[in-house]
């Protein structure tokens, strides 16, 4: 198993491993400069917001269609083939 440990701060971020099936571990310091942590996070958390908006939305277009007889099919592929 490997456990990893992160340390976020605005301007340093403090990454730690260990592989506790080989006991080989370490440690590195990742310093930032201006800002551009936040922005990246931020970017991030909007992506999810927005991808959690849209698999929803396509759920219940996807259970609005299912519960309806669509006309939008054509008839040819809309039935089961036999």
């Amino acid at each position: 198993m490997i456990i990893i440990g992160v340390d976020y701060h605005p301007s340093v971020q403090q990454i730690a491993w260990l592989d506790t099936g080989t006991g080989e571990c370490g440690e590195r310091r990742l310093m930032h400069s201006e800002g551009e942590p936040e922005r990246r996070f931020l970017l991030a958390a909007v992506l999810q917001v927005l991808l959690v908006a849209q698999l929803q939305a396509l759920k219940i277009f996807s259970e609005l269609h299912l519960n309806q007889e669509s006309d939008c099919i054509p008839s040819e592929y809309s039935e089961t083939p036999s």
